[in-house]
């Protein structure tokens, strides 16, 4: 045993560590060395840590990019169907408001003069069931939001299958030089409902404020009749009245003729000049149909649509950002004891 301890040299170590150093040498050393297996301890902690930022900054990016895609996915759809709705239902609205101008086409001169004397209602019917021989608005308003909502809930439900094969059903963190996998929160595809855009209340919402097919008929109606009633006055009173004013005495000649003119004058203008304020005034009314509801409805539909993708995702998404969290105060907190085993060494 005493052979094997000289052999080991230990012997000489102990002398020279009990008869060199000092009582002062010999504390610090004794700190010295608990704090340098700290510091040791701190620097894996670290490497541990740059490793799991390492590993998350591939989440982050995939978060991002899932972020990005979506946000540019719905403007698309804001556009190529939420836009393009509304113009198809301002289109159907124009083409019911066009329905006036065809009657008044389709009447001849004498149809028109004859609604001023009480004889035009026959012609006036068939031309106005001529022009509402097209679909009903409703039923075009129908078929337009079924079409779009339809469209709507495809892009939704492929956007969804999409982030799925993108993610996979559950994303992990696999770190093969460690042998760890780390789950980190479920996706599962979107559900949407149509319950928010159902076509009955939509198509209500919409036509509620359009005006009655029997009530357009007879304003129509009537407007013509005063238009036409007008003409036809002032044309015969271009020569009825200049001529009893110059049989009874009244007026000259020359006069008579002047005030004949002006008045067949007006009366062959009033006619197509009443007409169209008259056209203009009945397409005003669909014009000015509201359908700012719809647009409302339509994009709050969308944001649901967006959320339930976001919501999709959520787990996912709450992982990546309460782990940077966690990485980030975890550094924090190491950077502090980093600091004051820093201040530890240089008072020792």
């Amino acid at each position: 045993g005493c052979s094997l301890w000289r052999r080991s040299n230990f012997e000489s170590l102990e002398k020279y560590l009990s008869e060199t150093l000092t009582a002062k040498a010999k504390i610090k050393t004794k700190l010295l060395n608990p704090l340098g297996v700290s510091e040791g301890i701190l620097k894996e902690c670290r490497g541990e840590l740059l490793r799991r930022a390492e590993d998350l900054e591939i989440d982050v990016i995939t978060l991002k990019l899932l972020t990005g895609n979506l946000d540019m996915w719905q403007k698309e759809i804001e556009t190529a169907v939420i836009r393009q709705c509304l113009d198809d239902v301002k289109r159907a609205l124009q083409r019911r408001a066009e329905v006036a101008s065809g009657v008044v086409n389709s009447l001849s001169l004498i149809d028109k003069l004859q609604l001023g004397l009480g004889f035009g209602r026959q012609p006036f019917e068939i031309a106005w069931q001529e022009q509402m021989s097209r679909p009903p608005v409703n039923d075009e308003i129908q078929s337009i939001l079924e079409r779009h909502i339809k469209s709507l809930l495809s892009r939704a439900e492929h956007q969804a299958s999409t982030t799925i094969e993108y993610l996979g059903k559950r994303p992990a963190i696999v770190n093969p030089s460690h042998g760890v996998n780390r789950m980190i929160g479920t996706v599962r595809k979107a559900n949407f409902r149509e319950e928010p855009l159902k076509s009955e209340k939509t198509i209500e919402m919409v036509t509620s404020s359009l005006p009655v097919d029997s009530e357009s008929s007879r304003a129509l109606y009537l407007s013509l009749v005063r238009t036409s009633f007008l003409s036809v006055f002032l044309s015969a009173g271009s020569v009825l009245v200049p001529g009893y004013l110059v049989i009874s005495g009244n007026l000259h000649v020359d006069n008579a003729v002047a005030y004949g003119a002006s008045c067949a004058a007006l009366g062959g203008v009033s006619l197509p000049l009443g007409n169209y304020l008259t056209v203009r005034s009945f397409e005003k009314q669909w014009k000015t149909t509201q359908i700012c509801e719809l647009e409302t409805l339509l994009r709050d539909f969308m944001d649901y649509v967006r959320s339930e993708l976001d919501e999709s995702i959520a787990p996912y998404s709450r992982f990546v950002r309460s782990h940077g969290d966690t990485i980030r105060v975890s550094n924090e907190q190491l950077d502090d004891c980093i600091a004051i085993s820093t201040s530890l060494r240089s008072k020792i």
